[in-house]
């Protein structure tokens, strides 16, 4: 795997950091090592979200704070469906000892997906200095993240505005 892949989350979230790394470590010769990774970096990650989406620290279990980023729009549905793929794929893994190594290495795709929206999200920009090593797909999926919350943001602008000018 390319480890330098996520070298983005180094400086600035060194907790996801981590993850990654071993989800990367393991994702071809530990399918369930990767799987139980990437559970735990979609727990984290959901509970970063609602944190800084509500300003506040959330005590909640996994499944309430899962349902409070669904219901207020916290993340884009598409990632909550696959963090719920990745619950049921671990529960099922530990349940049988069985794990389907081609189903957690399409779920490991979706973690680059979910960081470089995260980070284009709550982040600091530190990721720009890290484009130019990437492979141009994950530059893209970066960069379709970046605007993506760019357009977000640019229409909560504009209903705002509409609804000051409204008042």
């Amino acid at each position: 795997m390319n480890y330098e892949r996520f070298r983005f989350l180094q400086s600035e979230w060194p907790a996801f950091y981590g993850i990654v790394q071993e989800v990367e470590e393991s994702v071809i010769d530990n399918p369930g090592n990767a799987l139980y990774k990437m559970k735990q970096l979609a727990e984290l990650l959901v509970k970063e979200v609602v944190e800084r989406s509500t300003n506040r620290k959330w005590d909640l279990n996994f499944k309430l704070l899962l349902d409070e980023a669904l219901n207020k729009g916290f993340m884009p549905v598409r990632f909550i469906q696959k963090i719920e793929e990745i619950r049921t794929a671990s529960i099922q893994a530990f349940q049988t000892l069985d794990v389907d190594s081609l189903q957690v290495l399409s779920l490991y795709e979706a973690v680059f997906e979910w960081m470089a929206w995260f980070v284009s999200k709550f982040g600091e920009r530190h990721y720009k200095d890290y484009l130019d090593g990437l492979h141009i797909n994950d530059r893209v999926v970066l960069l379709e993240s970046l605007l993506e919350v760019k357009y977000d943001a640019d229409e909560l602008r504009e209903t705002v505005a509409v609804q000051e000018a409204d008042s």
